[in-house]
């Protein structure tokens, strides 16, 4: 789990560690694919090479809907992006 849990019991998230384990992920499905660059990843799927670059970095905080356009060229749900963090 990450960060620390609020007065009701509910899990509290830190904007970098939610930007990390995105970005971990994110590499770990880029490898588990055969995408050997970020750019090879966006130029096969349409998107800008710098937000996809900057997404692996972890300085990027995607927007729902490139999230969902990620995971379907991923050929998987956003659940299944998120299914394995927590």
């Amino acid at each position: 789990m990450i960060g620390e849990m609020d007065i009701q019991g509910e899990p509290t998230f830190e904007k970098e560690a939610y930007l990390k384990i995105t970005s971990e992920r994110f590499n770990a499905l880029l490898k588990k694919n055969k995408f050997t660059s970020t750019n090879k990843f966006a130029d096969a799927h349409g998107f800008s090479r710098g937000t996809i670059h900057k997404l692996s970095k972890g300085h990027l905080n995607i927007t729902a809907w490139s999230l969902f356009r990620i995971c379907e060229a991923l050929d998987m749900t956003c659940e299944e992006f998120f299914k394995e963090l927590y």
